[in-house]
């Protein structure tokens, strides 16, 4: 700490010195529990969990199988909004272009991002592949 003998003037960002944060001292100290969860986690745990459902195909009995929550709620937004509520067709309207607006603004992937050298090396690695399983290098 600087020396205490020079004078200190209090005022606004300077607040008195036994006020002031010790050195070493946290001021959260007892921090976040070990274990704690944010949204995010809780929420991709509860979608993960599987529920059961019945297949209904024709006329036949449907079979049990398990499907995600995720999956289950977004099933029955589909099939409400195709039964004609206008709530969940406006739902799902909104969900579709969400989605269609984040897959747009993700960056293409490059296919021409290969330097030459680096397709030299890869040439030579796999001639040198080839070699060693046993093939010719005329392949």
């Amino acid at each position: 700490m600087p020396d205490e003998s020079k004078e200190y003037t209090i005022g606004f960002g300077r607040p008195p010195r036994r006020t002031q944060w010790q050195r070493g001292t946290s001021g959260n100290k007892k921090g976040r529990p070990r274990g704690s969860k944010n949204l995010s986690t809780i929420l991709k745990e509860v979608f993960a969990e599987k529920v059961p459902v019945k297949k209904n195909k024709g006329k036949s009995p449907g079979k049990a199988g398990l499907i995600s929550k995720l999956e289950a709620a977004v099933r029955r937004l589909v099939d409400r909004a195709i039964a004609g509520d206008q709530n969940q067709q406006r739902q799902l309207i909104q969900l579709a272009q969400w989605f269609e607006q984040r897959s747009n603004s993700l960056p293409a992937p490059e296919i021409e991002s290969l330097s030459n050298a680096d397709r030299e090396v890869i040439a030579l690695l796999h001639a040198r592949l080839r070699l060693h399983d046993g093939g010719s290098e005329d392949e």
